[in-house]
């Protein structure tokens, strides 16, 4: 499975904490069979502040974009392994 997370951690204090509440909160537990494999693509930093993510503008797009493409290159091997015939 290939699993791409934009957000792995909220950004800033308070978003930091209604989530780790939530989690806390949820009887919702992720399993995850042993039998898959799972390669996730995440950004090596924070796509910028939580006002970036409100207000979008296109140099902060194509910012995100070239880091998504940089990212998903150094596990492209990774990638293409998943799908070949086992």
């Amino acid at each position: 499975m290939l699993a791409i997370n934009l957000l792995p951690e909220a950004p800033g204090f308070i978003a930091k904490t209604v989530s780790g509440a939530a989690r806390r909160i949820s009887p919702f537990r992720a399993e995850v069979p042993s039998s898959l494999e799972v390669i996730t693509v995440v950004p090596a930093a924070l796509l910028g502040s939580p006002g970036d993510m409100l207000y979008w503008n296109r140099a902060n797009a194509e910012k995100w974009i070239g880091q998504g493409e940089a990212d998903a290159l150094q596990l492209k091997h990774s990638v293409a392994n998943c799908f070949e015939g086992e």
